[in-house]
């Protein structure tokens, strides 16, 4: 609630005099007395008893005005404000000098009028009240005084005030400076005006929020448009300026945000550009995951109907060393390719009862086959106290063991490469722990290598690379997938000499005739005998070998080379059940799957959705579009 105030008015213009009696009337403070500058004296203006001055003089009464309002605040401890059409820099430092001061431009407008007196009055009643507080204790009252000018006048901090219509009544020097206008322009321009167009409305219904909600105190971030064209972000701290329940309008105490505002804004960039760059990724990692599986599905295919026909031991060993391979690079590219999985630390392990000597030999052969075309020898030794039989992920030891001795064969022109598998001490019956370890003859590391060697695309020298070939993820690869098992490896080497591997694994023992009955339970297909299926593929390859495989169990095969030929096979012939791809040219699976459960006389066929995009976003999508059930390439029969 501000006080009600007696003004003193001195000035020399009477239309002055007339407008500003109705001015400060609609102000609610009275005008208790007049006088012109020359006949004003300081017992004349005292007999009245104000409680402010205004002071308004022309330029060449400025010594004179200047005089008089040093004596009012010195002698009568009185605030003054001065009304002025055109302050220059000279005047309003000397009016500075003065102490209890405000300034208001003409012509006075009655709301900047009431803000600078309340504003001028209150200011200088906290100063007295400071300077009555202090005086007790020594300081002198013109230091205090001095203070709190500099308080208010020369912060680095932006304060302004502006009135219910958006007018300012108040701007400090840091204000002002910061937008390149005049004092006089700005008390001539609204606040919105300043603000940048595109959030002109935001800002208005802002303060118009401030005022419908009574809510005294809110933070604003906007950006002004300055003099010269520039921009400044004020990051703004918002007052509701009250007298009893009428509002008077904002004081705001703000501050140049403009290069948290550009940080944020390249953070948002740079979020934008990561979220591409994985969305390409993913895409990339899609792609490569399809042309990869495609003819890795026909080779498992082939291979699996070259089984059927009679073969001689040396053909049935090489068919063996090629169903390790496919196995092999189906497993790594579960779960290489998919790069995101690994990234995000999302691959899992896949426990299950397998026979580990069996997997021990299936890929000492293919080894043995790469080892022989550099004319070097692979040597298997194992204990016999390791059980044939336990519980842990194949796909995850035959990969360990596969890059390790695939490493040790690339960096060994002769001698051996040595893979040894025994027991460690166990703790319990159940629990057992097996070490591997993968010794070779070849070129070795320096001492000062090994602590790097099983980071991401490292080798031990730069010559490595351009000789031997490879991305130097082999290692980082093991070196995850022994922690994923949580195991331990380790590594010995000497340039010159050759390098040794360990790796300890702790498993579960299995019971044999679990692993036995996976092994020789037969697939009962005499149920398939006499269905009729529709192929939907584009892969040549792919086509053959799925045709071949069902017909060998009596299925009746129709093949459609994409979605559109697949949707008018279905309008002439009845089917069971439809294989249906989805990356194919034409019409693509899953706008196929689609139209099929779009159309009452077919929507409940069976679709058993084929791709090679193996990726849990991939099988929700083939749900999502309606197949039945999903299979991901490469298959087995």
């Amino acid at each position: 609630m501000y006080k009600h105030l007696h003004i003193f008015f001195i000035g020399s213009d009477p239309r002055t005099l007339d407008s500003l009696s109705k001015t400060i009337k609609k102000t609610e403070h009275t005008l208790v007395g007049t006088a012109h500058l020359g006949d004003a004296s300081l017992k004349r203006i005292e007999d009245k008893v104000p409680d402010l001055i205004l002071m308004d003089f022309q330029p060449h009464e400025k010594e004179q005005g200047l005089t008089l309002a040093n004596n009012l605040t010195s002698r009568l401890n009185l605030p003054v404000i001065f009304l002025t059409s055109s302050p220059d820099n000279l005047t309003v430092s000397e009016v500075k000098k003065i102490g209890h001061y405000g300034i208001v431009s003409k012509p006075v407008l009655e709301p900047e009028l009431r803000a600078e007196i309340n504003f001028t009055f209150d200011r200088f009643e906290k100063i007295r009240k400071h300077k009555s507080e202090i005086d007790s204790t020594g300081f002198e009252s013109r230091e205090t005084e001095q203070f709190f000018e500099q308080v208010v006048n020369n912060v680095s901090d932006i304060i302004y005030r502006i009135d219910s219509s958006g007018n300012f009544t108040y701007l400090n020097p840091s204000a002002i400076q910061c937008t390149g206008y005049e004092r006089e322009e700005l008390y001539l321009t609204s606040y919105n005006v300043l603000v940048r167009n595109d959030f002109r409305r935001r800002n208005t219904a802002f303060f118009q929020q401030m005022i419908r909600k009574d809510i005294s105190n809110a933070y604003l971030e906007i950006p002004i448009t300055l003099k010269n064209g520039g921009e400044l972000w004020l990051g703004q701290n918002i007052h509701l300026l009250k007298r009893g329940n009428k509002m008077m309008g904002f004081q705001v105490v703000a501050r140049d945000i403009t290069g948290e505002i550009k940080y944020k804004e390249e953070l948002r960039n740079a979020r934008r550009a990561a979220e591409h760059a994985s969305e390409l990724k993913a895409q990339f990692l899609a792609n490569m995951s399809h042309e990869i599986r495609t003819p890795l599905n026909g080779i498992i295919g082939i291979v699996n109907l070259l089984e059927r026909t009679r073969l001689d031991e040396k053909q049935q060993s090489y068919l063996r060393a090629i169903v390790s391979s496919s196995n092999q690079l189906m497993g790594i590219i579960n779960d290489i390719l998919d790069l995101s999985k690994i990234d995000s630390g999302k691959m899992e392990v896949n426990n299950v009862s397998f026979d580990l000597v069996e997997l021990l030999h299936s890929l000492i052969e293919v080894m043995e086959i790469k080892a022989s075309i550099k004319g070097i020898r692979v040597v298997f030794e194992l204990d016999e106290k390791v059980p044939q039989f336990i519980i842990g992920d194949p796909v995850v030891i035959n990969q360990i063991l596969y890059n390790l001795i695939g490493n040790s064969l690339k960096f060994t022109h002769e001698g051996n490469v040595l893979l040894s598998v025994k027991l460690m001490e166990s703790e319990t019956d159940d629990k057992i722990t097996i070490q591997f370890i993968v010794h070779d003859t070849g070129i070795g590391m320096r001492t000062e290598m090994l602590d790097g060697i099983f980071e991401a695309f490292t080798q031990a020298e730069n010559a490595t690379s351009r000789e031997y070939g490879g991305t130097g993820l082999g290692l980082t690869i093991v070196k995850k997938l022994v922690s994923l098992h949580s195991g331990e490896i380790s590594v010995e080497s000497t340039e010159g000499i050759g390098s040794t591997f360990k790796v300890n694994l702790n498993f579960e023992k299995a019971k044999s005739n679990a692993v036995l009955m996976q092994k020789s339970v037969p697939h009962d297909f005499s149920m398939l005998k006499g269905c009729r299926v529709l192929i939907v593929e584009d892969n040549f390859i792919n086509q053959m070998v799925t045709r071949d495989l069902l017909e060998d169990m009596g299925v009746r095969v129709s093949i459609a080379e994409n979605g559109k030929l697949a949707l008018e096979a279905l309008e002439k012939e009845t089917f069971d059940v439809v294989l249906m791809d989805m990356q194919m040219p034409v019409m693509d699976g899953f706008e196929a799957m689609r139209i099929i459960r779009g159309d009452s006389s077919i929507s409940g066929l069976p679709i058993l959705a084929l791709t090679a995009n193996a990726t849990r976003s991939e099988y929700e999508k083939c749900m999502t579009y309606g197949a039945s059930d999903y299979l991901s390439k490469p298959f087995l029969p």
